[in-house]
């Protein structure tokens, strides 16, 4: 089985997955040091009228601060709540998302010390809801060498078309979280991420 070396995201997009589930397997980058807006903190989902970045607030002593060391900051207690109130506001009307939000939720307001543990048990939910067969195996690797996979919505993904589904809030936007797909579409899931696939084959 092939794998493909990508960084780990907070609530991948729906492109990490495509290129996870087209490899089979991943292995996680989890060396380097942390830089902000690369999608380690945050997340894409689509509210009324705009896209909303949730954010995970990170506390790190400096600009060389491993990944491995950064951790989740609490001393604005409030944040958890609210974003899973975001969370719930843009997703609790789709038709699976009592399926798959609520662990969500939980995980938000669990108070997790380090971002990769965030991100790691996000994943772990995230695959195993979803149904997806898709080892992970954690890498030392640089997160600076893997695959680019953008985190933000609407951006492209190289070597995959967006398929447009169901969503909330008017029209289709690409590359939400992960979370996103899955609740607008519950077992529709993995056809969707072949079908990305396939897309571009044909091109």
């Amino acid at each position: 089985m092939s794998s493909v070396l990508l960084a780990p995201q907070c609530l991948p997009s729906v492109g990490w997955f495509a290129q996870a589930a087209h490899a089979g397997a991943v292995q996680l980058a989890m060396g380097g040091v942390y830089r902000k807006q690369v999608g380690m903190n945050q997340f894409c989902l689509k509210g009324a009228g705009r896209v909303q970045v949730i954010t995970l607030p990170a506390v790190h002593p400096g600009l060389n601060t491993a990944l491995r060391d950064v951790r989740i900051s609490y001393a604005d207690t409030s944040w958890p709540v609210r974003a899973a109130r975001s969370v719930e506001a843009t997703l609790q009307r789709s038709p699976f998302y009592a399926h798959f939000g609520p662990d969500i939720i939980e995980l938000l307001q669990k108070r997790t010390t380090f971002l990769v543990d965030f991100n790691l048990q996000a994943l772990s939910l995230l695959i195993r809801n979803a149904g997806l067969a898709l080892p992970i195996e954690e890498s030392d690797e640089n997160w600076q060498a893997a695959v680019p996979t953008p985190w933000r919505a609407a951006q492209p993904v190289s070597g995959f078309l967006p398929i447009s589904y169901f969503q909330q809030f008017g029209p289709f936007v690409s590359n939400l979280s992960m979370l996103d797909l899955m609740c607008n579409q519950g077992g529709q899931v993995i056809h969707i991420l072949q079908q990305m696939t396939a897309a571009t084959a044909k091109e």
